[in-house]
């Protein structure tokens, strides 16, 4: 596995070749346009489809990989980096759900956060992100983390205000709009996704304070959204860090990243410098793809219906 290298700056990486999406109708005007973006197979073609939005760009760096990796290996795995993709306004009440459940004590227990704030409450060191930071960050690495950071706090959102607000959006990001059902929320892999159906995973705040990151991994799920909810000053730490591909993204209020991280692209949170830094991100798990072939007759055993693809 290649370890951590030095990281560029961010808008070097946007120079040589990027993807300028018009996206995301608004949500008066129906979703029929052609498919902008499918995440199994990203393109750099310049897309224009003619819509006029208050989301004009996207951008989808080729990277370079670390100088250590062969020449031979896979291609550099893509991120799409889609500006204003949620209001200052929007993000504002994202956060403010978040703290509202944060104040009940319901911390989110499933992932890798929850697991290194356990360690660290109990015994002040995380083993778990001990042995990720050993495997993955060699002492070349420009970012320092350490096994005795907490993961941050992290809250799962009501699922009928992430479908209303983000439904259509996502859907249209992902070429997806003939998911009729849209969103079904659930942790469980007994659930699958279906031609008309979007399986979310998770959908969850997350709060970042000093020191607070979380070591590399991969997600485990189709595709993730990761949505900044607010901005951190430069140098004050807090960027989503892609290990392998030297990136390292600034979070900006409003800004989504969509990528593919199931059994690769690396990453990791940047621990937050500043002593009164915070940092929020919104992210959503997602299992879309499917094997059904047309023809095939798809019973959902929940509602004991069924229909032919």
């Amino acid at each position: 596995m290649p370890t951590c290298r030095q990281f560029r700056p961010f808008a070097i990486l946007l120079l040589p070749s990027f993807l300028l999406l018009t996206s995301l109708l608004p949500s008066t005007m129906p979703l029929s346009s052609p498919l902008p973006l499918n995440l199994s197979q990203f393109s750099t073609n310049y897309i224009n489809d003619g819509i006029t939005s208050r989301y004009p760009k996207a951008f989808l760096p080729k990277l370079s990989r670390p100088s250590s990796v062969p020449l031979n290996s896979p291609p550099p795995s893509e991120v799409l980096i889609i500006p204003n993709f949620l209001t200052s306004e929007e993000c504002m009440v994202l956060i403010e759900m978040g703290e509202r459940v944060a104040e009940t004590g319901e911390e989110c227990e499933e992932y890798l956060n929850a697991r290194v704030n356990e360690e660290v409450n109990e015994k002040g060191v995380s083993s778990e992100a001990s042995e990720l930071i050993t495997e993955h960050m060699d002492d070349s690495c420009s970012i320092k983390m350490t096994s005795s950071a907490g993961g941050g706090y992290r809250v799962r959102l009501n699922e009928s205000d992430i479908k209303s607000m983000l439904e259509d959006k996502v859907k249209y990001i992902m070429g997806l709009q003939d998911r009729s059902e849209g969103f079904f929320f659930e942790e469980g892999a007994w659930e699958r996704p279906t031609p008309r159906r979007i399986v979310v995973r998770d959908q969850t705040m997350v709060k970042y304070e000093e020191t607070n990151g979380v070591p590399p991994h991969v997600d485990g799920k189709d595709a993730t959204l990761l949505i900044y909810l607010n901005t951190v000053e430069e140098g004050k730490g807090g960027r989503t860090v892609f290990v392998e591909d030297g990136l390292a993204v600034k979070p900006v209020e409003g800004t989504a990243l969509l990528y593919k991280s199931k059994t690769e692209l690396l990453h990791f949170s940047e621990p937050i410098k500043d002593k009164k830094g915070t940092k929020y991100i919104l992210q959503l798990l997602i299992d879309y793809e499917h094997d059904y072939k047309k023809g095939d007759t798809i019973t959902d055993f929940r509602k004991g219906t069924s229909y032919v693809y």
